[in-house]
């Protein structure tokens, strides 16, 4: 999942035109398809460095995945970060919001994303999803134990299942706005941010402390 010394070391401008043109070739193509040629040639590098830089295609492929990783993080850590006083509720229509936000502005990680849940045979695919629903379990249960200890939710609330549906709700929401299918017809691409107060205040009935 590493990327080798040799690429670490390389100047940052030269680092991101890598791994953007290795993600545009994966997003666009998917794993099988998508040529190492093609990313080299858009890169402007040798393509024995590619082998040097990552081993081979499996290890660039990983470490895109890392690469576009870190900017989800990178996003959700100013929701979590954000000094204003907010409750979860509020928090977690920010998270709906940013995630549509990302979806816009990094299309071809979230395209990523499609490919590795679409694509069974992309290697390390089940390690790849599961450090993606690892990373959201760790955010999501720091808002429910943080949320808990102020009294925003109901004592009796089931943290392993809310945090379940937190998950589900907020994966399928996503999806929603690149696959209109998921929608169910209710809400399409373009008027998914009027469906967030809704969500948010079903949420809210349901785990919300009566206090």
């Amino acid at each position: 999942m590493i990327a080798k010394t040799t690429f670490n070391r390389l100047p940052e401008e030269k680092k991101e035109r890598i791994m953007q043109a290795a993600l545009m070739e994966f997003a666009e193509k998917g794993y099988r398809a998508a040529s190492i040629n093609c990313m080299v040639e858009k890169a402007g590098i040798a393509k024995g460095s590619v082998f040097q830089y990552f081993g081979d295609k499996e290890g660039l492929f990983a470490a895109v995945f890392a690469h576009s990783l870190e900017k989800v993080k990178e996003e959700l850590r100013k929701v979590r970060d954000n000094p204003a006083r907010t409750d979860i509720f509020t928090r977690l229509a920010q998270i709906m919001h940013t995630g549509l936000a990302f979806t816009r502005t990094y299309p071809l990680i979230y395209r990523l994303y499609t490919q590795l849940l679409s694509t069974p045979d992309i290697p390390c695919r089940d390690f790849l999803l599961t450090r993606i629903r690892d990373e959201g379990k760790v955010f999501l249960k720091e808002l429910l134990e943080k949320a808990a200890a102020r009294g925003e939710i109901r004592d009796s609330l089931p943290i392993q299942e809310a945090l379940f549906l937190l998950e589900a709700l907020l994966d399928r929401f996503l999806l929603a706005s690149v696959l209109p299918y998921l929608g169910n017809g209710f809400f399409d691409g373009q008027n998914l941010e009027s469906s967030i107060p809704h969500f948010i205040d079903i949420l809210e009935k349901g785990m919300g402390s009566s206090r």
